[in-house]
């Protein structure tokens, strides 16, 4: 027994794709957006009660301490990012 396909005209097809890529880019558009709300609302405890000068030059990380220093973490990036550089510039 022999199947009919039912084709659709093309235009259909290219807006259904294009629909499904408008609702890919809003909806991730929305989850960028949720993550950075929740990063902001849950940091902004430590920023008033600590001050951003004091968050940024602060020289340990001892959460469980109620310690908060990025130094360490801000310079564990730097050199890890020049070390992964060095092979680029041979």
């Amino acid at each position: 027994m022999e199947r009919k396909r039912i084709k659709m005209p093309r235009k259909y097809g290219e807006k259904l794709v294009e629909s499904l890529l408008f609702i890919s880019a809003i909806t991730s558009i929305l989850i960028m957006l949720l993550i950075f709300y929740f990063l902001i609302h849950e940091s902004l405890p430590a920023f008033s009660a600590l001050g951003l000068f004091d968050l940024i030059s602060g020289s340990k990380w001892h959460p469980s301490g109620d310690i908060y220093g990025f130094l360490p973490l801000i310079t564990a990036s730097m050199l890890c990012s020049t070390i992964m550089m060095v092979p680029c510039f041979r």
